[in-house]
């Protein structure tokens, strides 16, 4: 894979995804943007919560171009995959997942998830993106109507 560790784990979500417009998905640094309709881009990135360089959520950013940020909302991996458990026996009640940052090297710390568990936030990320798809549409058609 080219790219940063950040890109590479972005492109994991965001590759096959088939809700934005065509040619329209970018990686820019540690973020993902994507065209949702003329007016309204995504933007995705990791972050840190509570444990600096722990980046155990996905922050995602409705935004309006002419506008600014019109939306957000963040996926905790805990709160979507729970805890994982582990063979390592440091952890033995589990680990919550999340990606590290230590010196120059990023990865996912003790648990790497599995592709069920990029589907399963793939799956989230979609369902965010449709509530403006679904919204947008809806307004678009009613004008039309009148």
């Amino acid at each position: 894979m080219k790219g940063t560790t950040f890109e590479n784990e972005l492109r994991r979500i965001f590759d096959d995804m088939g809700c934005f417009e065509e040619g329209s998905m970018k990686y820019v640094g540690r973020a993902f943007y994507g065209k949702i309709d003329d007016e309204l881009r995504l933007k995705a990135q990791y972050i840190s919560r509570d444990i600096s360089n722990h980046y155990s959520a996905l922050k995602l950013e409705v935004i309006k171009r002419n506008e600014g940020v019109v939306d957000s909302n963040v996926i905790r991996f805990e709160e979507l995959w729970g805890k994982k458990h582990t063979t390592n026996p440091n952890f033995k009640e589990g680990v919550s997942p999340h990606l590290w940052h230590s010196g120059d090297k990023l990865d996912w710390y003790v648990y790497h998830p599995t592709p069920q568990d990029m589907k399963e936030l793939r799956d989230s990320v979609e369902d965010f993106v449709s509530v403006y798809q679904d919204f947008y549409m809806g307004i678009d058609e009613g004008m039309s109507m009148t």
